[in-house]
């Protein structure tokens, strides 16, 4: 049916690195000893045997981390059904893993970006689209994420609570004196 399947009698010996398969097969009556070496490997793991164990001792935390169960005495059809079922569900829970990572990231990014705005705002005087363009011109002058150059200036604080930023030209100036340019290396160039 296109699985290559291999048999590993011993995974409390197994080592993380040892694991080549693409998803695992665990009987419930081994999944103690073998529940870290998953998480080890980040190998995704289908859990057998679930109806010949008593429900009140079944770990909670490594059917949370399965991707799905093999019931009975399943069929080669059965086996394979579930085999793919479960390699799908992990690539959707990876995808969505990233999803989140990806929006607590922009999260961070829109509040550091708020930060830097609100911190020249207080020291310019001038309004939010008057500094977001500023900064935008400079992110895209000096060839930085607009977050890079937000933290910049959050970091220069001490220096920004000196500068004299009463106009746009000032705070442009400013700006290109304090933000450095994207430096670049021989991987950066094409």
């Amino acid at each position: 049916m296109g699985y290559d399947l291999h048999f590993y009698p011993c995974c409390d010996h197994a080592a993380a690195s040892e694991l080549k398969a693409d998803i695992c097969i665990v009987d419930i009556a081994r999944l103690d000893e073998c529940g870290n070496l998953f998480k080890q490997a980040g190998t995704p793991y289908l859990i057998s045997g679930i109806n010949a164990s008593n429900e009140a001792e079944l770990p909670v935390e490594a059917f949370k981390n399965s991707v799905g169960f093999i019931n009975g005495l399943p069929t080669a059809s059965d086996t394979s059904i579930n085999l793919s079922l479960g390699l799908l569900w992990h690539e959707e829970r990876e995808r969505y893993s990233q999803r989140v990572q990806d929006i607590s990231e922009k999260i961070n990014n829109n509040r550091t970006n708020g930060v830097a705005i609100g911190m020249l705002m207080q020291q310019s005087g001038l309004f939010e689209k008057q500094v977001m363009t500023c900064l935008k011109s400079i992110s895209r002058d000096k060839r930085r994420r607009m977050v890079d150059v937000s933290g910049d200036i959050i970091d220069h604080g001490s220096l920004l609570a000196k500068a004299d930023l009463t106009t746009l030209t000032k705070l442009k100036n400013w700006l290109v004196l304090v933000i450095k340019s994207r430096s670049y290396t021989r991987d950066n160039e094409c």
